[in-house]
């Protein structure tokens, strides 16, 4: 009986934790999202989500993410011009360049850029000369495996 009451009592416990927890959770990311759309209010939201089609054929999607890839790890990572307040921010596109350039951007190479050695693992790289925001530069998109792209960067 008393070995029955013990773990009645953790579990309620576990229960109290996992409830606690969750609800914080809930809320830091709401307040994630809210603010992943003040940086992005230049951005018009059908874009945010695209197909593309590259030279072979192949559709090419260019996703939200999040830190890790999309459009988000994009301007998080790569972009001085949003997410401002991020900390392990580099700079690889001109200063002002804006959202919409950088979709623009991605779709041109997505279409019609080259073939890059680059790749690594099951990541397929494409590379374009392409002016951005009036600097003309050669730039990278890594695409995965299931054909999203998850990353996008001057390389010159």
């Amino acid at each position: 009986m008393k070995n029955k009451t013990s773990k009645l009592i953790l579990l309620f416990i576990s229960a109290i934790i996992a409830s606690y927890f969750g609800i914080q959770k809930v809320n830091s990311s709401a307040k994630v999202t809210e603010e992943k759309y003040i940086e992005k209010k230049d951005v018009n939201p059908q874009e945010i989500n695209s197909e593309f089609t590259s030279s072979n054929g192949e559709k090419i999607f260019l996703k939200e993410g999040n830190e890790k890839f999309g459009l988000t790890h994009i301007l998080m990572r790569h972009s001085a011009d949003y997410y401002t307040n991020y900390s392990r921010k580099g700079s690889l596109f001109p200063e002002g360049t804006t959202a919409n350039e950088v979709i623009a951007a991605l779709k041109e190479i997505s279409e019609t850029g080259e073939l890059d050695p680059k790749g690594k693992g099951n990541a397929t790289a494409l590379k374009k000369v392409l002016s951005l925001h009036n600097e003309k530069a050669t730039y990278r998109i890594i695409i995965n495996q299931d054909n999203d792209i998850i990353t996008f960067f001057k390389i010159d």
